[in-house]
């Protein structure tokens, strides 16, 4: 694609813009640096750039380990058994909670080797300062095992195993609250919650670990953060587990705002990013391998799914970018209402759900709740391989796809039917058309078309469509380019600086709709145009001039045929909630 500065740039992800962790993959895509199998020993972590597993923090040597103690730093020991602790070396206190309510505003509380079965309030500033994960665990009840008050902003929890209990760490109306290296892991519900307050929350996490949750390794309501080098890993057995979930609080009125860097979030049931109503920020992340659809029956298990608050009609928006979403259910990336914009990301092998329906690499759809709202959705830069059924569809939304390729789509798992690349769709006829406008881009290997249009406005300017084969389950089309009215929802396709060759049956097939051609080349298809009337509405195709159409060096007129072939049908269902 033609740069303001005069250069090119070319689909796909350029091997330069691979974020930190990732390294290029040879086809026009990126790929994670990981050891080269899953961490095994409990409590050990790889994040992006790793090559071995590792424990999440050292332990040092001696009772606290590598913890910087001074005369302010309360003492904590849960094998003394000194009658009058002092919170001192020599004379530590017994729990936790006695170090942190001794502790002076900032003070560290440091914490020696042990199994401390307590939930620890704070309620005022402090350094809770585990000696390792490895060596020191908070276990919780019923409650969280940790929570930070209303008292407790600038507070900073490190160097800690959490687990038991409903909760892990609760953070709700502190603000600049610190969680650095902690395993977090077997909890009943979810490892980090935050927010949900009528004071601000805002917190950073980093170099965290959650595993083995029921619900979600982290679950924000209305609260900002920042996450950097974090690792959720979902359960084995649990279907509605999520790596990340963000929400509006609807009661306060407050979006969650959240910049995720550099996490790995893999296997987990529902989604391993939901956000609802919320402001998010994805950034050289890999997100993989939900677990749902083929261990639990579940249609669900999305890479990402954004969509409204039911509440409060809040939309979302989500930026992701220099991340790889791959070996997701259902779908790799999710929008219904909202904004959304992918830069410099693969989407590779969405997988079906359990009735082999979806598969799909990335869904733009309208809001869920409410008032009806079109997704806004701009794609650069990115790799879409491997999906099944549809690989982008937009329906009743608004697309853009910019630099990118889309490969190799497969057919349906249930019928062998589609295996189309790109998918516009309309059947609202009170809404806006989707509208799809595609520049730079390449869709090569699909079937039943490279690019489907029905009810939708089409704009393709600089786009190769490549190599397109018939639909296996019901041995049809194998067109480049398909442009339909749906009913009484007209259609239009624009197309300029466009190469469209080898499709097994029409390069471009018009149903009653309206197809305006320029400067653009129709390659070894076996029909180049094709037009058909349509519920009476007739075709019309318009040739603007400097279109080319023949196959090696024999040209022929660029004419269009009427060859009595069959309209599509509707698409199947977005799939979603």
């Amino acid at each position: 694609m033609l740069q303001e500065n005069g250069s090119c740039l070319a689909a796909g992800v350029p091997p330069d813009r691979c974020a930190a962790g990732f390294e290029p993959d040879g086809a026009e895509g990126c790929r994670a640096i990981l050891p080269s199998a899953p961490c095994s020993t409990p409590g050990q972590v790889a994040y992006l750039g790793d090559t071995s597993c590792h424990d999440i923090a050292p332990c040092g040597s001696g009772t606290w380990g590598q913890i910087p103690t001074d005369s302010a730093t309360q003492h904590v020991d849960g094998s003394t058994t000194e009658p009058d602790a002092d919170g001192s070396a020599a004379k530590p206190w017994p729990t936790v909670q006695q170090g942190v309510d001794a502790a002076a505003p900032g003070a560290i509380v440091a914490v020696a080797e042990g199994h401390y079965l307590e939930e620890v309030v704070i309620g005022a500033p402090v350094q809770l300062w585990g000696r390792c994960p490895t060596l020191v665990t908070v276990e919780g009840t019923d409650g969280p095992a940790i929570a930070v008050g209303a008292g407790g902003s600038s507070t900073v929890v490190r160097g800690l195993a959490v687990t038991g209990g409903n909760h892990g760490v609760m953070v709700q109306g502190a603000t600049e609250v610190v969680l650095q290296h902690l395993w977090i892991h077997d909890m009943g519900r979810h490892g980090i919650g935050a927010g949900f307050h009528a004071s601000p929350t805002e917190l950073s996490i980093r170099e965290v670990l959650v595993d083995q949750l029921v619900c979600s390794g982290i679950l924000l309501i209305g609260a900002e953060a920042t996450i950097e080098r974090f690792v959720a890993r979902g359960s084995s057995d649990n279907q509605d587990s999520r790596g990340v979930e963000f929400q509006d609080d609807v009661d306060n009125g407050r979006r969650s705002q959240v910049n995720l860097r550099a996490g790995i979030l893999e296997d987990h049931g529902w989604a391993n990013v939901y956000v609802i109503g919320s402001d998010v920020s994805i950034d050289g992340s890999l997100i993989r391998d939900t677990a749902g659809s083929e261990q639990f029956g579940s249609i669900y298990g999305f890479g990402v799914l954004g969509h409204d608050s039911e509440q409060s009609g809040e939309l979302p928006v989500i930026a992701i970018s220099g991340s790889v979403i791959e070996g997701t259910h259902q779908a790799g990336a999710y929008f219904a209402g909202g904004s959304a914009t992918i830069d410099d990301t693969v989407i590779r092998d969405p997988r079906p759900d359990i009735d082999l329906y979806y598969g799909r690499g990335l869904v733009a759809f309208t809001s869920y709740y409410g008032l009806v709202e079109p997704a806004q959705v701009v794609v650069r830069g990115t790799l879409i391989e491997g999906a099944s059924d549809i690989a982008v569809l937009v329906w009743d939304s608004d697309l853009t796809v910019e630099r990118t390729i889309i490969r190799d789509t497969k057919p349906s798992a249930l019928d062998q039917s589609f295996g189309v690349g790109m998918y516009a769709y309309s059947d609202l006829p009170a809404l806006p058309r989707a509208q799809a406008t595609v520049r730079g881009s390449i869709i090569e290997g699909s079937r039943m078309a490279a690019f489907m249009s029905l009810g939708g406005d089409v704009t393709l300017d600089g786009v190769v469509l490549d190599a397109t084969e018939v639909d296996l389950g019901f041995d049809r089309y194998g067109d480049g380019l398909v442009v339909s009215r749906n009913g009484s929802i007209p259609a239009s396709a624009e197309v300029t600086h466009t190469l469209i060759r080898q499709s097994v049956r029409v390069g471009i097939s018009n149903f009653g709709a309206t197809v305006t051609l320029s400067n653009s080349v129709l390659e070894c298809n076996a029909i180049h145009l094709n037009g058909e009337t349509m519920a009476t509405e007739d075709f019309s195709f318009t040739d603007v001039g400097g279109n080319r159409c023949g196959c090696g060096n024999d040209e022929v007129p660029c004419k269009v045929l009427s060859s009595e072939l069959a309209a599509p049908g509707a698409v199947e269902d977005p799939g979603g909630l």
